[in-house]
């Protein structure tokens, strides 16, 4: 009998699939477009695995290089947002006559009653906080830098 357990282990250790080091894989998330690895697992390469979505899985001999890490993010909530404006700026706004910057606050303030977010990198968004540098009529309510910083995924606060 002991040599039957003895066996059967024996057995069953020779037929177990062995775990290597596998890579998660972004098919599309490097420099370039080209793909990266976002992390490594370990996986006997048989049982039943789904990879989170859009990731793929690759043996760790063939992985391609770690994915860069991801930068700030460039979409942030509306009153994250509006405190990248100092109070002044913020009533400077609020009380412009100019046409434009009042067109751009009413579309800002639509977007908050939304609870939606703001994308730094949208052209719209761009070019209202850039509008606020030269407005066609009054002075400008921000400076090029203030704009700048404003529209950065690192964003500092002015001292």
């Amino acid at each position: 009998m002991r040599s039957f357990i003895a066996g059967a282990i024996a057995l069953l250790f020779a037929t177990a699939a062995r775990a290597d080091n596998y890579a998660l894989v972004n098919p599309t998330g490097g420099i370039g477009g080209v793909p990266c690895t976002t992390s490594m697992i370990v996986y006997d390469g048989s049982s039943a695995y789904t990879p989170p979505s859009g990731l793929t899985l690759a043996p760790q001999a063939s992985a391609p290089a770690q994915c860069p890490p991801p930068g700030p993010p460039t979409t942030i909530s509306a009153l994250s947002f509006l405190m990248r404006f100092t109070s002044a700026e913020r009533i400077a706004i609020r009380t412009s006559t100019d046409p434009g910057v009042q067109d751009w606050l009413f579309l800002l303030q639509a977007q908050i009653t939304n609870g939606g977010t703001i994308d730094l990198t949208n052209a719209e968004v761009q070019a209202g906080v850039n509008y606020l540098t030269a407005p066609a009529t009054g002075s400008a309510l921000l400076t090029s830098a203030q704009a700048s910083n404003i529209l950065s995924p690192n964003f500092t606060t002015p001292q």
